[in-house]
């Protein structure tokens, strides 16, 4: 039997355990922005609320599989400039995680695509993300991450370039501490259940139940 069927097989029977994800979360986050060119070299913070969300599939009831949605509402303050200017930052990644029921739980994520959006500039790239979180209840967690951005095109009034065409150095990192609700329902598999009678054994009907971590 080939590797390639074994692996199906394993995610066909995962598939069959499994539970519809939906977590919304909110929080606030704080980035570090450094920025350098030929004629200057500036540094800064941007803070404010973050907030999404992931849909997904649970496994097993320990993997995480999902698509993650993430933006950032924030103000950007440069040490160079006395006033600062709105940072809108919206990412879209793709996540794998696990967890265990009423505790520990990692997650990786991939964003091929995040944009922002900051006083006229536009900056678009990619991103990575690790997320640590702990499930306080069986639909609370409280979660940390941290994010590491890979900005490679800019954008100003109508003209658009390569960041590295104008910047030697330009690195942006975000931290976040977020409560989410992980909910799930619509769960699958796991075989029919039966219960058993006076008479004799009847098959339980099959209901849509709501399930959680």
């Amino acid at each position: 039997m080939s590797k390639f069927t074994l692996l199906a097989l394993f995610c066909i029977s995962l598939g069959a355990r499994a539970s519809v994800l939906f977590e919304p979360y909110g929080g606030v986050g704080s980035g570090t922005l450094g920025v350098e060119t030929t004629e200057y070299a500036d540094s800064g913070a941007i803070n404010g609320l973050m907030y999404g969300g992931r849909v997904g599939l649970l496994w097993q009831h320990f993997l995480i599989v999902a698509g993650e949605y993430q933006a950032l509402s924030g103000k950007e303050k440069l040490g160079s400039k006395s006033s600062t200017v709105d940072w809108d930052q919206n990412t879209t990644f793709a996540t794998l995680g696990f967890q265990a029921p009423m505790g520990f739980r990692m997650m990786g994520s991939y964003a091929p695509t995040s944009t922002v959006n900051a006083g006229g500039m536009s900056y678009k790239g990619s991103a990575y993300k690790l997320t640590l979180g702990w499930c306080l209840l069986s639909e609370v967690a409280i979660n940390a991450d941290y994010t590491i951005y890979n900005f490679t095109d800019y954008g100003l009034n109508g003209t658009h370039g390569k960041i590295s065409d104008t910047y030697k150095k330009f690195s942006y990192s975000a931290a976040m501490v977020s409560l989410s609700f992980p909910l799930t329902f619509m769960h699958f598999g796991g075989g029919s259940q039966h219960k058993s009678g006076g008479d004799g054994d009847s098959e339980a009907p099959n209901t849509t139940r709501m399930n959680t971590y």
